[in-house]
């Protein structure tokens, strides 16, 4: 009785042949992948973070629909719009109560709702629902960022 073998598991049977033809018999006795042979790098880099500061210049903000606005960042962060940023919306040095908010709370309620859409786009209501280009205050957004450091 013939076996056959399809020509691709032929060629892979060839293939496995030849390459233990050129073993020695030593290789073949000795267990190829041993603990000793793992290699453990070393790790080089430390994680530091650092605290990101960015005041929110008048010039920058515009109004979108009702109690909301909208300001250009001039530092990219990570945003909310895929995961959770790590950033804070200071009003006169006081942060304000409601991050990661939705735009419709924000349009509507007011009273210090606040979203990073963007990496670089900020939706945000006041505490008292004035507008921020005139009210006199000052609005920095705060955030502290981790990295590698080799």
């Amino acid at each position: 009785m013939k076996h056959i073998l399809p020509l691709s598991l032929l060629s892979i049977f060839m293939f496995s042949v030849a390459q233990l033809s050129n073993l020695s018999a030593n290789e073949l006795k000795q267990p190829q992948n041993k603990v000793t042979d793992v290699i453990h790098p070393k790790i080089l880099s430390k994680t530091k973070s650092e605290q990101i500061s960015e005041v929110i210049s008048l010039d920058k903000i515009s109004a979108d629909q009702g109690s909301s606005y909208i300001a250009r960042l001039s530092i990219p962060r990570a945003s909310d719009q895929k995961t959770t940023s790590k950033c804070i919306l200071l009003e006169e040095e006081k942060p304000l109560p409601h991050q990661h908010a939705r735009h419709k709370l924000i349009r509507e309620q007011g009273r210090g709702h606040y979203s990073l859409w963007t990496y670089s786009v900020l939706s945000f209501s006041t505490s008292d629902t004035s507008d921020p280009r005139t009210n006199g205050k000052k609005y920095e957004l705060v955030s502290i960022e981790a990295y590698s450091q080799k």
